[in-house]
């Protein structure tokens, strides 16, 4: 028994808590720091979309939030509704882009974008996981097709696969404005072939309270899920990472994810981020896609 009065270190309290099966005293929540460049503290981005760190997720703007309980994965999915037949989806312009991404316009200038989520695949057959193989990126290739299985990588990994193949992990401004359709702030909130509404079932989402969680669909799978330019599931199916350019006070990058994914029960929106939501090098349900400036 511990004595009345006297004070043990913090880390000999904490062996004889877990001994006494006792809960150790909850840790303290790390103090939020101010995000920084490597020029200094960040300063607010001239965009007048520019993320704050860190959203509280029950927030106006903030991600949408997702319920993804213990029985999940076990239950089967409820009946989803059904959006009834898409019409004709527009035809991609892919000028100047290199294969797999299609044209649009963000605030900085013209841009290509994966028009798919990626499927990172071996260029010849090799054992093991994909995952394994993310450190050598000459043995892959990024694959933005319908038809194909989106790949989770981290952050970090999304980042140098982009790089390696010459693109960008594209930044939280460009996702959106190749989302919503327009430069800048605006445009439409869901990038659907309706556009200016959401109908259940237009994208891979969970539509229902009750039941397990849809699964993960193959690209392109839901044909009101493509917007005007003809990019596709840009909400639902996997997270997306997407680059919001600001470190914290260590110089580690602050994340953004968008778009919601296959197991959330609430819809998203072409400007609803993350951010700080997870660690650079976290891995899980996240997928991406790359941009690139189009050849002149």
């Amino acid at each position: 028994m511990l004595r009345s009065g006297r004070i043990l270190p913090v880390a000999l309290l904490s062996s004889v808590l877990a001994c006494s099966g006792e809960p150790s005293p909850a840790s303290p929540e790390p103090s939020a720091k101010a995000p920084t460049t490597a020029s200094g503290p960040a300063t607010q981005r001239a965009d007048p979309r520019a993320l704050p760190p860190r959203q509280n997720p029950t927030a106006r703007g903030g991600p949408p939030r997702n319920v993804l309980g213990k029985a999940s994965s076990a239950e089967p999915p409820l009946a989803q509704p059904d959006p009834g037949p898409a019409p004709t989806a527009p035809v991609p312009d892919t000028t100047g882009c290199p294969t797999g991404m299609v044209h649009f316009q963000a605030a900085t200038g013209p841009l290509c974008i994966h028009a798919y989520e990626v499927s990172i695949q071996l260029k010849q057959h090799r054992g093991g996981m994909i995952r394994q193989y993310f450190h050598k990126p000459q043995l892959l290739s990024l694959v933005s097709a319908p038809g194909e299985t989106p790949t989770p990588v981290s952050f970090n990994d999304a980042r140098r696969l982009c790089a390696h193949f010459g693109f960008h992990l594209c930044t939280s401004a460009e996702w959106e404005d190749a989302c919503d359709g327009q430069p800048g702030a605006g445009g439409a909130p869901y990038p659907t072939l309706r556009a200016t509404e959401y109908a259940p079932g237009d994208c891979n989402f969970t539509h229902t309270m009750q039941g397990g969680t849809v699964p993960l669909a193959q690209t392109g799978s839901y044909p009101w899920c493509v917007n005007a330019a003809g990019v596709a599931d840009m909400l639902g199916n996997i997270w997306e990472w997407s680059d919001p350019g600001q470190t914290d006070d260590r110089g580690a990058a602050i994340i953004d994810k968008r778009g919601g994914s296959h197991y959330g029960r609430h819809i998203g929106r072409c400007d609803q981020p993350a951010v700080g939501t997870h660690q650079p090098d976290w891995y899980g349900s996240v997928g991406f896609r790359c941009c690139a400036t189009p050849a002149d």
